[in-house]
């Protein structure tokens, strides 16, 4: 890959680019997590926020499936109930992740 001053091979322009977003994926999740903690500690009510964040995004997401019906997901019932206990064991980490910024030092532990 030709990349002005230097010529890097593929697997090393690869290996970059993929160094370079992983960092900034890192980097943006540990800075939500600082925004969120200083939030949940100043609010001190967790739940509330957790339920304003689904109460946002999933009237957004029904909305969006419904002006585009051809992008909205068709899941047969078998399909659903297989989605259920991982939906409902995500719902659980994420509504524990948010107790947990009340109660200790943000680690690498609450980047998820």
């Amino acid at each position: 890959v030709d990349c002005g001053l230097f010529v890097l091979p593929g697997r090393a322009a690869w290996g970059l680019k993929t160094g370079v977003f992983f960092s900034l994926w890192i980097g943006a999740s540990y800075v939500w997590n600082l925004a969120n903690a200083r939030a949940l500690r100043a609010l001190r009510l967790p739940v509330l926020q957790a339920t304003v964040c689904a109460g946002v995004g999933l009237p957004a997401a029904a909305l969006r499936w419904w002006w585009d019906p051809q992008r909205r997901p068709r899941l047969a019932l078998r399909q659903v109930g297989a989605l259920l206990p991982v939906a409902g064991l995500h719902a659980a980490g994420g509504l524990a992740s948010q107790a947990a910024f009340l109660h200790g030092p943000l680690g690498l532990a609450h980047i998820h």
